[in-house]
Parts: structure tokens; C-alpha cells; sequence
């Protein structure tokens, strides 16, 4: 599989033209709805990619989440 450097580096031999496209067709792809395994709920690509963004900052300490014990 290739990596990013190397993708970037191919998109930009590319024609402008079909640059467009590819980017039409990728924003096609990242705007899929997922079904969550086991219930109703979907979710969409952003709110999957807002989740993921929460989990990394809580997991590198950047959200101060405050707990309350009782």
C-alpha cells in the first residue's frame, strides 16, 4: 500500500481536471454514513472523526476532563 508522500506526489502529475474529480470522489466517500453493529444509531463520518479527535486528546492529556467522585 502506498504511502501518503508517495499519493500526494502522484495526485500532483495529475490534471487539474481530474484533480477535481478525485476530490469530488473522495469527499463522496468521507460523507458515507456508518450503521453502528448491533443497533439502530448511525452515525456520521464527521461525528466518527469528532469522536476520534476526543479520544486522541483525552488519551494524550490536551481535554482536561474533570471528574467528580462522591
Amino acid at each position: 500500500m502506498s504511502n501518503y508522500p508517495e499519493i500526494l506526489k502522484e495526485v500532483q502529475k495529475m490534471t487539474i481536471s481530474d484533480q477535481f474529480k478525485l476530490l469530488d470522489d473522495i469527499q463522496k466517500a468521507l460523507n458515507q454514513d456508518v450503521e453502528v453493529e448491533g443497533t439502530d444509531e448511525v452515525l456520521s463520518q464527521s461525528e466518527i472523526a469528532e469522536s476520534e479527535r476526543a479520544w486522541q486528546d483525552y488519551l494524550t492529556g490536551k481535554d482536561k476532563v474533570l471528574v467528580r467522585v462522591n
